[in-house]
């Protein structure tokens, strides 16, 4: 006869603590995941969400870009601030 799977012998790595049932399953070659931020959650390494506050008249030129080059914001954008960046030496913040 089978054991009831309420019985502290259910199964042979279930523990009973207080009539409630805590099954171990062994899989402790799993390695962890590695937890993201939520803005990268979703997205491709290398990239992130972020908020910028600009003038109308530039998101109406990103826009208008963007629909008639038949190209996602985002790629706009990418593009315009890699041609900006080409131009500058970026240097690194100094933490205070």
């Amino acid at each position: 006869m089978r054991p009831s799977k309420f019985s502290p012998l259910w199964h042979a790595r279930c523990k009973k603590i207080d009539q409630t049932f805590t099954l171990f399953t062994g899989f402790t070659d799993i390695p962890a995941m590695v937890s993201k931020k939520s803005s990268q959650q979703g997205l491709k390494d290398g990239w992130t969400r972020a908020t910028f506050i600009l003038r109308k008249d530039h998101l109406e030129k990103i826009k208008s870009v963007s629909y008639w080059e038949r190209k996602k914001i985002k790629e706009v954008v990418d593009e315009a601030l890699t041609l900006y960046f080409e131009e500058k030496k970026a240097r690194r913040k100094t933490n205070r």
